[in-house]
């Protein structure tokens, strides 16, 4: 009796365990497993436990706390014996945002829906372009920097790279203007602009650098070369007193504009150099000149 009782337990449990596994279940995953933002990538649902799957519509929903993206329904196929209780369906889809998403699959007509599987979802790529005008450019003249920056390669994104762009200029004063911030919408581009007027007269080679945020990763772009001629100037004179007597010193004045202009005046006497002098907020002086009698052609020269 005792054996008996043992072969009946051990059948009842067996049946439990046939009606457990008979239960319908869905289980999602991607191809490929860890998709890049704004690429599109497939989900896939297996359906089991379900003889009358096929046809069956089902919904894939991703989400995260900043988005909810739920793909196109399709229908659920059944594949051939010797696997007859297995239904697929796989549709293309698209992250909502970088990092770690949630993605669910249902079947409303079997009232089944999968648990929850967490995706990472790869930053990214990203690529800058800078452009500078005017170039070339005059010492002194506004330069507009313009940095853009676009998800590299084919693609489609809910959010516009945001985050900053910093300006360099080699010279060790680097400028950074942020991104503009927009809200939810199908771009994968964004702009910044910012204007110097502080270049000195030479080339410089200039690049932009991209911060990368939650959604893209970072990038720079390539170097630009920007040229700055020398600003044109003038120079006025003036002589005091203009009718000196006889061993009269003469103070002599030079005005240099605009006034950033630096270096030395030199002072003539028609072509012969009677000083020279440095320039200070854009004036230079020469004073105690004795001059001899007679008319004299007097100029002053900045040779930049």
């Amino acid at each position: 009796m005792k054996g008996l009782r043992a072969v009946r337990m051990v059948i009842v449990l067996s049946g439990l365990v046939g009606l457990a596994s008979a239960q319908p279940l869905i289980t999602v995953s991607t191809s490929p497993a860890s998709p890049t933002y704004g690429q599109t990538f497939t989900v896939i649902a297996i359906l089991t436990g379900n003889n009358n799957c096929g046809g069956d519509l089902v919904n894939f929903s991703l989400f995260n706390d900043r988005d909810t993206i739920a793909t196109s329904a399709t229908a659920f196929t059944t594949i051939p014996p010797p696997s007859p209780q297995i239904c697929l369906a796989n549709a293309p889809a698209r992250a909502p945002t970088a990092g770690k998403v949630s993605l669910s699959a249902t079947d409303s007509t079997a009232n089944v829906t999968s648990p929850v599987d967490t995706l990472v979802i790869n930053q990214a790529p990203t690529t800058v372009s800078l452009t500078t005008s005017p170039n070339p450019s005059t010492y002194g003249q506004t330069v507009t920097l313009t940095a853009t920056v676009s998800l590299s390669g084919s693609g489609s994104t809910l959010y516009p790279p945001s985050g900053t762009v910093t300006f360099n200029d080699g010279l060790g004063t680097p400028v950074t203007a942020g991104l503009p911030t927009a809200p939810a919408f199908d771009t994968s581009v964004s702009q910044t602009s910012v204007g110097i007027s502080a270049y000195p007269a030479g080339t410089l080679s200039l690049q932009a650098t991209y911060s990368g945020d939650i959604d893209y990763l970072g990038s720079s772009s390539t170097l630009v070369t920007q040229t700055i001629s020398r600003g044109a100037t003038t120079t006025s004179l003036q002589a005091t007193p203009t009718s000196p007597g006889p061993g009269q010193p003469v103070a002599l004045i030079a005005t240099v504009s605009p006034a950033t202009a630096t270096g030395t005046v030199t002072f003539l006497d028609g072509s012969t150099s009677i000083g020279t002098a440095a320039l200070n907020l854009g004036t230079a002086g020469l004073s105690g000149s004795i001059l001899a009698g007679g008319s004299h052609s007097l100029t002053a020269s900045y040779g930049g």
